[in-house]
């Protein structure tokens, strides 16, 4: 993902190094870097995404069968009991992951994510 950013960077620095037709109008150039941003973002966005989906396979891959992490006060083992405790915890996290990808994704569809000049 960064390389892809740094590629796309490189590029814009070396149309910005060419000499340009007289053609191209001056307002074309921030629209063009603004659309670059917002894929940037959207991009960083995906892989946020893919990440949470695949960490969230992993952990039902420990319960297979069933929606729900088993109740702890069921438990007697304590090995078993931290596990289960510990995978509540994560899939927790990956709530909290999940409402905030959401939220960028809210500020983006509203225009929140534009930097004012």
């Amino acid at each position: 993902m960064i390389d892809a950013l740094k590629k796309e960077a490189k590029k814009q620095q070396d149309k910005k190094s060419k000499p340009k037709p007289p053609q191209e109008s001056g307002p074309q150039k921030p629209q063009e870097q603004d659309l670059i941003d917002l894929l940037a973002e959207l991009k960083m966005i995906r892989s946020m995404q893919v990440r949470v989906n695949k960490r969230t396979e992993d952990y039902h891959k420990f319960y297979p069968g069933v929606e729900q992490v088993p109740d702890t006060a069921a438990i007697k083992d304590a090995k078993e009991r931290n596990q289960v405790e510990m995978v509540q915890q994560e899939l927790k996290n990956l709530t909290d992951r999940q409402d905030k990808i959401k939220g960028i994704t809210s500020d983006i569809a509203k225009g929140k994510n534009k930097t004012r000049d």
